[in-house]
């Protein structure tokens, strides 16, 4: 299966963001351009951060071989999603494709995640024991999130397109999928009434940690909103300076069968 490597999001100030996503979460900065890109990464996932001038505001990568990206061109072209070539720049994305309703997704064989590591090739890097234990320590992304016309036909998509697993469906017509270490969760247009963001990402940290957080955001002047309250993993989430929200949780589901938020279910059967 593919597994998700990349995310990427548009800001009038990426390094300003970077450095934001660096203080709060500790996430590690691998690349700063004062004038533009800034690249960040949880040890397993990138984070990209364009200017306001790249064409797409968000979207998100996968990293397969190249051998898997060929061979599922006449997938995908049969599917309505014809693939296109990488971007020839450096970038290690080596093509891309669109939903059904446009959102990208870039393919590559590799993502860089660690500092150092080159940005087209794959260059294994020894970690000493304290380097393994600080991006073990680290938040993780576990969670993509974005609104949809028809979830349905978009989740169809990811599952027969790309192999993302379908984990269950929840009213109105929210649909969760995953690639079995982070959670896709495809939200109707109805969600935008709640929280006017099309897209938004998911953080996983110890509940002892999100608390921690309360006092460095009350001091950048960011508040920590409470979770939804109905079910959803959210414990917390918050608005970057540039209005991107980032849920905060001690758990989100990613495998088939587990529970979304199987610590109420633990407490339940104390």
């Amino acid at each position: 299966m593919p597994t998700v490597r990349h995310l990427a999001f548009t800001c009038k100030e990426p390094v300003k963001i970077a450095d934001f996503l660096h203080d709060v979460f500790g996430l590690e900065i691998l690349y700063k351009n004062p004038g533009g890109t800034a690249v960040l990464s949880d040890g397993e996932t990138n984070i990209t951060l364009n200017t306001a001038s790249f064409e797409y505001p968000w979207h998100f990568g996968l990293e397969m071989p190249s051998e898997e990206i060929a061979g599922r061109r006449s997938l995908l072209e049969r599917m309505g999603a014809p693939t296109a070539g990488g971007v020839g720049d450096g970038r290690p994305v080596e093509a891309f494709t669109k939903t059904p309703e446009g959102q990208r997704i870039d393919m590559a064989p590799f993502w860089p995640t660690r500092p150092g590591q080159n940005r087209r090739q794959r260059d294994e890097l020894a970690l000493d024991e304290t380097e393994q234990a600080r991006l073990s320590n680290l938040p993780k992304i576990r969670h993509i999130a974005f609104c949809c016309k028809e979830p349905d036909k978009v989740a169809d998509f990811l599952a027969e397109g790309l192999d993302f697993e379908v984990l269950y469906h929840t009213p109105p017509a929210v649909v969760v999928l995953s690639d079995g270490n982070i959670n896709f969760t495809l939200l109707p247009e109805a969600f935008l009434h709640e929280d006017p963001v099309p897209w938004h990402f998911g953080l996983e940290m110890p509940a002892d940690k999100i608390q921690a957080l309360r006092p460095v955001l009350e001091e950048m002047g960011i508040e920590l909103h409470e979770g939804v309250g109905d079910g959803r993993p959210v414990d917390k989430f918050i608005h970057t300076p540039e209005g991107h929200r980032i849920d905060i949780a001690p758990f989100w589901p990613t495998k088939q069968g587990q529970s979304r938020r199987p610590q109420d279910a633990a407490a339940s059967q104390a």
